[in-house]
């Protein structure tokens, strides 16, 4: 670790990600030149900007010689750290408003730097419906070589991650604590897959607790790293909301996925709607936006010979949305024992799967002609 990256990291650990203060203090200081930390002591406090506490941080932080604890720390876990002046530096990450100076990471940031990056958030609390939304989106997404971001939150977030790994695709995880303070606890495993095939990133030091206004300000990397932001299930007051407000400062496109008026987990999103993000009621929608659809999309899974004309029936009538079998009887005509007999095959086929209440859906989004 060079003396710029020591320097830096020190700065973090001492002010948290202070990224305003840390640009003053580099200005004032040039902290590449830096060799002994006693020097940049006794230059801070005769700044004039650093107030008592953090400068009674500072001197206590060097004289306890923490930096090279935490040093030899970070290099028993595994943590890597990339600063805004490395040539690893997420290249997107550079050109927004207040952007990190010190990244912590797990994980691989070399194709951070490649085409289609797209942000999925969403409800902590994501319905059965939004849950299948997500997945049925990322795995689209990830066929047409788009790489996730989000924040192994709870819901929507955790949905999207897991569907690009089973998709064998890149995904980070950018995180509001320490890079080895897990949370949520549960998503352990997540946070190992992660960590194998994709990145976790934070630019919290090492340690750092979950702390409630973390969340906030780290979704403006969520939205930077990105090249737009899709948002599928939102509350009245969801952080994803703040996500998509970042996204729509840093000139990103904003996705929403409608809901209904009367669902608390829509109000967010139906809002953004309002508010300018593009109504996303279909993959197409989005790929639109990256030129990537070429001609007539037509469904994976009718062609001929492949299913019944019941079937086919079944299909079409879950294109309208959810439906009980009483719906899709009502919509095809076919007795009951007939429908649920081809429901079987089909769930069993992947094409089809049943939620709460014995609602039936489609797996696959797809674009009428």
């Amino acid at each position: 670790m060079n003396n710029l990256t020591k320097n830096l990291v020190m700065l973090n650990c001492v002010f948290g990600p202070n990224n305003r203060l840390i640009e003053k203090v580099n200005s004032y200081i040039s902290l590449g030149d830096v060799d002994n930390p006693n020097d940049m002591l006794d230059v801070l406090e005769n700044s004039g900007f650093m107030d008592e506490k953090k400068t009674a941080d500072i001197s206590r932080f060097i004289k306890q010689d923490r930096i090279n604890f935490l040093m030899e720390y970070m290099v028993k876990e595994n943590i890597r750290v990339c600063t805004v002046f490395d040539k690893n530096y997420p290249e997107r990450l550079r050109y927004i408003d207040d952007n990190p100076f010190v990244l912590y990471y797990k994980g691989s940031l070399q194709e951070m730097n490649g085409e289609r990056f797209l942000s999925v958030v969403g409800s902590r609390k994501a319905t059965s419906y939004g849950k299948w939304v997500a997945e049925s989106f990322v795995s689209a997404l990830c066929g047409h070589g788009f790489n996730i971001v989000s924040g192994m939150a709870y819901g929507i977030d955790s949905v999207a991650h897991n569907a690009a790994l089973k998709c064998n695709q890149y995904t980070s995880a950018v995180m509001g604590s320490g890079i080895d303070v897990i949370y949520p606890k549960r998503n352990r495993k997540l946070y190992s897959d992660i960590s194998e095939r994709g990145a976790v990133i934070s630019e919290f030091a090492p340690g750092f607790k979950p702390l409630p206004f973390n969340f906030p300000y780290r979704n403006r990397i969520i939205s930077g790293l990105s090249d737009g932001i899709l948002v599928v299930e939102a509350g009245e007051k969801s952080g994803s909301l703040i996500t998509a407000t970042f996204g729509f400062e840093q000139n990103k496109e904003v996705y929403a996925i409608p809901g209904n008026i009367d669902n608390v987990n829509a109000l967010g999103t139906n809002r953004l709607i309002r508010e300018g993000a593009k109504i996303t009621t279909c993959v197409e929608d989005i790929l639109e936006e990256f030129n990537t659809i070429d001609g007539v999309i037509e469904d994976s899974y009718v062609t001929e010979g492949e299913v019944s004309n019941l079937q086919v029936d079944i299909i079409n009538a879950l294109k309208q949305g959810e439906k009980s079998i009483l719906d899709i009887h009502e919509l095809t005509g076919y007795h009951i024992a007939e429908l649920n007999s081809s429901l079987t095959v089909l769930e069993l086929r992947g094409i089809v799967s049943q939620g709460r209440g014995k609602q039936f859906r489609l797996n696959t989004i797809t674009k009428e002609r």
